[in-house]
């Protein structure tokens, strides 16, 4: 999909007012039943950007990939971006409704050190952002960026205890770094019902069994103005992870409610692999994920002592660390002194755990000797950076034996 395009009507003045007050109409038609008129932006202004809605900073253009309709829009923010410039929408034709929801569709292609937001701003008499209230704010979770999905947002919002408040306006935004985002479809809604989101999920390893037993924390919400009733969620995992409960059975959620799930994970985590929890009540779903991944990092690493002498064998010592969440398998370091090299491999590293690794070499040569250490491990996992340094090595008869 791409660009939708436009032309404006040509010939004379009359024919270009005959065209803004049929939009103008339209638009009105159209946005008849909601406040939030125009929402799906089918209906454009003679400056050709949908009606009663204004761009915020560049790179924000109609595309003809839609939710429903023939246009969306759509926001790019390249990397490199002034941060003082925004990226976003605003609506120009604010609302009166100081209650109530915003509904909208939106398919988050990507982000990179950006949040992807739409806010609900409270606006006071003079037209601007300056009142005693916060903005109603939703985020575009993690696990629906690059998805390729369109998905429904709500916000809830009430303004009504700020005097300051007259009106307000839907906006979008991509904060921080680069982003692309897709959205469709505004709407006010009087109630926006039960709204689940998840929070931010994490896996505690069991001290005894790291990387084949661990606890699976997350926290649900309802966001939304309505209770959510025979609440329900569960964790998906892939074979030979079994997650218990097979499902979690919470009952009535109020609005602004939070409950803390839980699950033990039990199985041996020696792939990548991808946790799921979902949270049904009625016809709403969330949904978040967990991606299970090893790492490798280097503690430490260097020469026990800090001389040496000809011939005599220095211990070098490497601490190997995995803070991820599967097992590192087959770790090596390739320790190296001078023209000397000695290879040192382990069978795994299990997750949240170190190992340390120690080779002895004995340096051939007087004065400042070049150490190092490279790394390896089987499987997907980004491997270290060699490193390297310098130790004095000194004639055997000028220093003392080892204690």
């Amino acid at each position: 999909m791409g660009p939708v395009a436009t032309c404006a009507l040509g010939g004379a003045d009359s024919l270009r007012e005959l065209g803004m007050l049929l939009a103008w109409i339209l638009a009105a038609a159209l946005g008849a039943d909601n406040p939030c008129t125009n929402g799906s932006f089918e209906v454009l202004a003679p400056n050709g950007f949908p009606a009663d809605w204004g761009p915020v900073g560049t790179k924000i253009e109609l595309w003809a990939e839609a939710h429903s309709g023939k246009r969306a829009l759509r926001f790019v923010r390249q990397a490199g971006a002034d941060p003082r410039i925004e990226t976003g929408l605003n609506r120009l034709r604010l609302l009166d409704r100081l209650q109530g929801g915003m509904e909208f569709w939106y398919k988050a292609v990507s982000a990179k050190d950006a949040h992807l937001r739409i806010y609900a701003i409270p606006i006071n008499a003079d037209g601007i952002e300056k009142t005693d209230s916060s903005r109603a704010a939703f985020t575009v979770p993690a696990d629906h960026i690059g998805d390729g999905q369109w998905h429904r947002g709500r916000i809830k919002y009430d303004f009504t205890k700020d005097p300051k408040v007259k009106s307000l306006h839907f906006a979008v935004r991509i904060e921080g770094g680069a982003g692309e985002l897709l959205v469709d479809d505004f709407a006010y809604r009087e109630r926006v019902g039960p709204v689940l989101r998840f929070g931010t999920v994490r896996l505690d390893e069991d001290p005894k069994q790291p990387g084949r037993r661990g606890r699976v924390y997350v926290p649900l919400f309802n966001d939304g103005d309505a209770p959510a009733r025979n609440v329900r969620a569960v964790l998906g995992a892939p074979a030979g992870l079994a997650p218990q409960p097979a499902e979690l059975r919470l009952g009535e959620m109020a609005p602004g409610k939070r409950v803390l799930l839980a699950w033990t994970l039990e199985g041996p985590r020696e792939r990548p692999a991808m946790l799921s929890a979902s949270a049904t009540t009625g016809d709403e779903k969330a949904t978040t994920s967990l991606p299970l991944v090893p790492q490798l990092v280097v503690r430490s690493f260097g020469p026990l002592a800090p001389v040496a002498a000809v011939g005599r064998p220095v211990t070098m010592e490497c601490v190997l660390a995995n803070p991820g969440s599967v097992a590192v398998r087959q770790p090596a370091v390739v320790f190296r002194l001078g023209n000397e090299a000695i290879t040192v491999p382990i069978e795994s590293i299990a997750p949240k755990t170190t190992a340390t690794l120690r080779a002895a070499l004995a340096p051939k040569a007087q004065g400042e000797v070049q150490f190092g250490a490279s790394f390896r491990a089987a499987g997907p996992v980004e491997i270290p950076a060699p490193l390297q340094g310098t130790i004095l090595v000194g004639a055997a008869g000028e220093l003392p034996p080892p204690s």
